[in-house]
């Protein structure tokens, strides 16, 4: 009787243990999962299936925002009523028609101009309000429990706002032929840009309340906001001249 007694405590006990450690497990994976740990293994398993490092990286930086969305998404307070819509706010910035004009690209090259353009504008936008105008990232909350890993997530956010546009000089480099940055693609930009602004920004900004970028928040002086977006037309100029110049040395 004694060791049958003996036999159920250890039997017990090893199921404890073995409910503790898949317990843990799973938090690790979830972890893993939740911060975008493996981004790095998918984005060698996207280039060793693809063979392209175009294709991978627009996909993995894709990967980025749908990531944080699904996972942190519900935090948000867009849809206070029905926060399983929060994911939308990832098709809202103007950063996420970068990876529309990085498609176009891929099937369609002679939208190179438009996309230099694009991501030119999206890093010098970001970029440039972070250092001159001290923009905060208008996305970035408190997640509780110690869930997200905010620098990584930070340095996510950089590679979001650098790589893209790497991608497409790279695209002009490998090229065997000049494209034209000319009043055509300033004017493709312009109307990228103008588009985004009238049919995404202001109906979200409208129905939902959400400024999107910290600079464009009400409480910011209506001067920097008009500074600030006069600074991005200048930009879109600023950027078609780059493309120009970038073609003009290569070819």
């Amino acid at each position: 009787m004694y060791n049958v007694k003996k036999l159920k405590n250890n039997l017990l006990i090893c199921i404890m243990l073995f409910y503790y450690n898949n317990t843990s497990l799973n938090n690790i994976i979830l972890f893993i999962l939740k911060n975008g740990f493996y981004f790095p293994i998918a984005e060698m398993l996207l280039l060793m299936f693809t063979n392209d490092i175009f294709l991978s990286s627009i996909i993995i930086t894709k990967l980025y925002s749908l990531n944080y969305f699904y996972w942190f998404g519900s935090y948000y307070n867009f849809f206070p009523e029905y926060p399983q819509f929060n994911w939308i706010k990832q098709f809202i910035r103007f950063t996420d028609t970068g990876h529309v004009a990085s498609a176009l690209v891929y099937f369609y090259p002679n939208f190179l101009p438009l996309a230099h353009n694009v991501h030119f504008l999206i890093m010098l936008g970001y970029w440039g309000g972070k250092v001159f105008f001290n923009i905060g990232d208008a996305d970035k909350i408190q997640i509780p429990d110690g869930q997200l890993v905010e620098w990584h997530m930070d340095l996510l956010t950089y590679i979001h706002h650098t790589v893209p546009y790497t991608m497409i000089l790279y695209k002009l480099a490998s090229s065997e032929m000049c494209y034209s940055f000319d009043l055509l693609s300033l004017a493709q930009v312009f109307i990228w840009g103008w588009t985004w602004l009238f049919i995404i920004y202001l109906p979200w900004r409208i129905f939902v309340g959400d400024p999107v970028y910290s600079i464009l928040d009400d409480t910011t002086p209506v001067k920097t906001q008009i500074g600030f977006i006069c600074g991005l037309h200048i930009g879109m100029l600023i950027a078609n001249f780059v493309g120009y110049s970038i073609c003009k040395y290569l070819f």
